[in-house]
């Protein structure tokens, strides 16, 4: 090794071992409204909801509203019993029991609409053993909990927290777990519990004076209208949306009216209050339609409060909030790009029809999704949209969807119908799905056109999977003008369609232009691909694919943001530095060697990084960061993520020329990496330093040694 580079190097590294990424290390000062908009604007995320769990809603399509038990008790009732009442000496019931002493396993549905609160083996008052736990915002301002105790083991499984539940699906099976398994006389059951509290209440008459403060017998809750589930209304046409004027979607650039009407028992004054906000799937955007500061009710008054907001087009999650109470049931509205496109649903006022029969509800787009039961030859559904020209179809997918090859029927003149190709509906949960007939990716409807699904449609299906039933989306073809893979060989395109249905239109937006080549000058020999533009509701969005990969990937959210700036020091815009996408962006199941809690993402050249929770220098504010080229492969030789220098703090920094060399470094959360170069570039070295601490802090700096790169 050239001496001069040793020499200087040496000399550099004592310089700047006596430096911090000082930028970073009070975090952002207190910001103005204006200074925070200008923040969101270059990519920091939105401070979240101050609350962790998610709460819940209202009814189908706003006509039920009331809580119901709903789950099977024999068919005659004579086995559904109880109230508030003393069973064993020295004991109190928190709740009732329902279905005594007949067989385990009977399914349990849910009261009302709600979000997952908790659930597994719940045994903190030593009586739910397995259990779920639902959360409920109601029309009177207060969150109530419905317990659902001593299921079977592991007939859970299927949810998860903060998870959205509709009213009628499936949470359980009854069984008799918990102080059910010592319980000789009432045996397999269900312990049915409401209150204000998401435990379960301890049993002992020492504590009931206090128990009893936090229970609501649940009796009086059935077919109770004081008791009511509370979500909004929108319109794009209402300016007080309400049941008989509200619509499932909203158009982009217009107003998104939205509405919730509130009766609280006694006099209250709510702060902050009105319909939050968030595009759908990500908590760093707030997107509210708008929150009063205060606003005071009279006992046993209904008042409405209402308000507007005009959003991009893609997708979002509303719900009712205040800083009194939290978050109400999330709702999933599409925002449209123009007034020739629609949405219809089974919650919407119209254009929708079928047989449910049998059919489970769950959470879907909107409010409610169904799910058909499996081999049952009746049910159907049809989707009208009385629109006329060439439009996209999309179809939205439940969770809970099961069916791997569902293929819906088509009708663009209301007589003949052509089969979709099929799609998976379990791989897909959750997600807008483009239907397509071979190479036909538009449609030309006419008035009498329809989308339709019935039980026939469903190929090579077990007599246990569940197809689901939910909206679809008509997008017009002059909003669409590009569709996803076009412009691309046969090949690549299949790819391109494979990574957009994975993460969906909710996360992508819709292409804004067909699929084109690149070529990469930065390095040599320069690197080609493949890439799309997608407009994301936020931010722009691509997907990228290297010729010989084995599939495509996206760049989405705040990384897109990063990927398209420009770096500082070189000029150049990121993506030329990082190049292409190698895998998609996920969030890392271990911490940093500096305890930071971060989401990252590969890429040919480099890799890009989000801070999340960090402890350096006495906590890191949210961050983003990259490294490229030779300091990204100095990085991953070291151990990449898991490498003891921690992760990429700042972009790469040019030095300047000294003793005959080119000298770049860049920091790490615990070390830093020098670069150098010769003028021609025909050579190039790293030399890397870590600490034993991290860098804003004291600590013993330790070399790891030069690595001739070229």
């Amino acid at each position: 090794m050239n001496e001069s580079i040793i020499r200087h190097g040496a000399a550099l590294a004592r310089l700047l071992t006596t430096l911090a990424p000082i930028t970073l290390l009070a975090g952002p000062p207190a910001e103005s409204h204006g200074q925070q908009a200008a923040r969101l604007n270059s990519g920091w995320p939105a401070a979240a909801i101050t609350q962790n769990t998610v709460s819940f809603g209202d009814p189908y399509p706003y006509t039920d509203k009331v809580m119901t038990v709903s789950f099977a008790c024999d068919g005659d009732g004579n086995n559904c019993t109880g109230s508030f009442r003393r069973y064993t000496a020295g004991n109190t019931h928190t709740g009732v029991d329902w279905d005594v002493g007949t067989r385990e396993g009977e399914p349990v549905y849910a009261s009302t609409y709600a979000t997952v609160a908790n659930l597994g083996y719940l045994n903190d008052a030593g009586t739910c053993g397995y259990s779920v736990h639902l959360k409920h915002l109601t029309t009177r301002g207060e969150v109530i909990y419905t317990k659902y105790g001593h299921l079977t083991a592991n007939s859970t499984s299927h949810l998860s927290l903060n998870r959205r539940v509709g009213q009628g699906q499936l949470v359980g099976a009854k069984g008799n777990t918990g102080l059910g398994e010592t319980d000789t006389v009432r045996s397999s059951h269900l312990h049915f519990e409401t209150g204000y509290r998401e435990r379960c209440e301890p049993t002992a008459t020492s504590e009931w004076p206090t128990t009893r403060t936090r229970l609501i017998d649940p009796t009086g809750l059935l077919a109770n209208p004081n008791y009511q589930v509370l979500i909004p209304y929108f319109s794009f046409s209402a300016s007080s949306p309400g049941m008989g004027n509200y619509d499932v979607y909203g158009l982009a650039d217009r107003p998104l009216y939205a509405s919730i009407t509130l009766t609280p028992p006694a006099a209250r004054v709510f702060t902050n209050i009105g319909v939050g906000g968030r595009l759908y799937g990500s908590e760093a955007e707030i997107r509210d339609i708008f929150l009063n500061p205060t606003e005071s009710f009279a006992a046993g008054v209904s008042r409405t409060l209402a308000g507007n907001r005009r959003f991009p087009a893609g997708d979002y999650r509303f719900f009712a909030w205040s800083s009194s109470f939290g978050d109400g049931y999330p709702i999933k509205l599409a925002i449209l790009p123009d007034a020739v496109s629609t949405i219809v649903d089974n919650d919407g006022p119209s254009g929708y029809q079928g047989d449910e029969t049998g059919a489970e509800t769950v959470a879907g787009y909107y409010l409610s999704a169904k799910l058909f039961p499996g081999a049952s030859p009746t049910n159907y559904a049809k989707w009208s949209p009385s629109l006329t020209g060439d439009y996209e179809v999309w179809v939205h997918v439940p969770e809970g969807a099961r069916s791997r090859s569902v293929s819906y029927g088509i009708s663009t003149d209301g007589t003949r119908v052509t089969p979709a190709d099929p799609i998976d509906q379990a791989a897909n949960n959750d997600r807008w799905v483009q239907l397509t007939a071979g190479s036909a990716r538009f449609f030309a409807l006419a008035r009498g056109g329809y989308v339709e699904l019935s039980n026939a449609s469903v190929r090579s299906r077990a007599v246990t999977e569940k197809t689901g039933v939910d909206a679809v989306k008509f997008l017009y073809r002059a909003a669409a003008v590009a569709c996803v893979g076009c412009g691309a060989p046969p090949d690549v395109a299949s790819k391109f369609i494979a990574a957009y249905n994975l993460e969906g239109a909710a996360v992508l937006g819709h292409p804004t232009a067909n699929v084109q080549t690149f070529s990469n000058p930065f390095y040599s020999p320069s690197i080609t691909g493949y890439y799309q533009d997608f407009g994301g509701t936020w931010t722009r969005a691509v997907i990228d694919y290297l010729p010989g990969a084995a599939a495509a990937y996206s760049v989405k959210y705040g990384f897109s943001q990063l990927f398209y700036s420009q770096d500082a020091q070189t000029g150049q815009p990121v993506y030329r530095l990082v190049v292409a996408p190698m895998a998609n962006e996920r969030r890392s199941d271990s911490l940093s060697a500096a305890g930071t809690e971060y989401t990252w993402q590969p890429f040919l050249k480099g890799g890009m990084y989000f801070y999340h929770r960090s402890p350096i220098g006495g906590g890191l504010p949210e961050h983003k960061a990259y490294t490229w080229g030779y300091f990204a492969e100095r990085y991953n030789r070291e151990g990449g993520r898991s490498s003891p220098i921690g992760l990429p703090l700042l972009p790469p920094v040019q030095w300047g020329d000294y003793g005959g060399w080119v000298w770049w470094y860049q920091w790490f959360e615990k070390g830093f990496v020098w670069e150098a170069a010769t003028p021609a570039g025909d050579q190039v070295w790293t030399y890397a330093f870590r600490k034993s601490a991290d860098v804003y802090r004291e600590g013993i700096w330790s070399g790891l040694g030069w690595v001739r790169h070229k």
